[in-house]
């Protein structure tokens, strides 16, 4: 999986349960926040299908792309802008939007979910948990 912003880019929020930062109570967070300045292209981890380029209430401006298989799909939230169309395919690398702060969102950044097919359906799994992706954390 590649890193999906073209420039490092600070953790500025983690996997996992924490105190949401507009909401004010403890929730799941089932992806990881990239700090990154507005208009930064975000670009495809994976290579995939366009499942989702919409708006999607509290995660702003999103697109979502499966990949080949169908058992793995990453989320990429609160863009400000999006350059694909649903149902179309992607190469790992392509830009598929600019980051943004669309939805529920305290300023620019880039919201992106690991998702695995299992027999229950979707399942968010922690995008950093196997290595394949490194980020600083914001001081």
């Amino acid at each position: 999986m590649a890193f999906p912003l073209p420039i490092p880019a600070a953790l500025t929020s983690a996997f996992g349960w924490r105190i949401h930062p507009i909401f004010g109570d403890r929730r799941f967070h089932a992806g990881i926040d990239l700090g990154a300045p507005q208009g930064t292209p975000v670009i495809a981890a994976v290579s995939g299908q366009v499942v989702v380029a919409n708006n999607m209430g509290g995660y702003g401006l999103t697109v979502v792309l499966e990949n080949q298989s169908v058992t793995l799909r990453n989320l990429y939230a609160h863009l400000s802008g999006i350059a694909v169309q649903p149902g179309t395919w992607v190469e790992q690398g392509s830009v598929i939007g600019w980051v943004g702060s669309t939805g529920n969102s305290t300023g620019p950044h880039l919201h992106f979910e690991a998702q695995q097919l299992t027999a229950n359906g979707w399942v968010a799994v922690d995008p950093l948990a196997n290595g394949a992706m490194s980020v600083a954390r914001a001081q």
